[in-house]
């Protein structure tokens, strides 16, 4: 199992530094150039929402990320200690 880990501070400078290193990971594992991309497209939404709602402004702390390839398939942790999100807060979306 091959793995890679970053750790950065969780602010907006820093989106393109964690999403270079998970496409440089990804790229390293030769991920088929479609999955990657949708691969990619979820870490960055995950990061900038980290960025964007995990932290009051000023206390931002770190995101840490571990990518790895178990079973061929390609994993991703996204690990911080912002605010929780609680879907049960917000209404259902209207999908129609």
């Amino acid at each position: 199992m091959e793995e890679a880990i970053i750790e950065e501070k969780a602010d907006f400078e820093n989106i393109e530094i964690l999403s270079d290193f998970a496409n440089n990971f990804l790229n390293e594992i030769k991920m088929p150039e479609q999955q990657k991309q949708e691969f990619l497209m979820a870490i960055d939404e995950a990061i900038t929402n980290i960025v964007t709602y995990a932290y009051e402004e000023g206390k931002q702390n770190n995101i840490k990320i571990i990518l790895s390839q178990k079973n061929g398939h390609a994993v991703a942790e996204l690990i911080d200690s912002g605010k929780k999100f609680d879907p049960s807060k917000f209404p259902e979306p209207n999908l129609d």
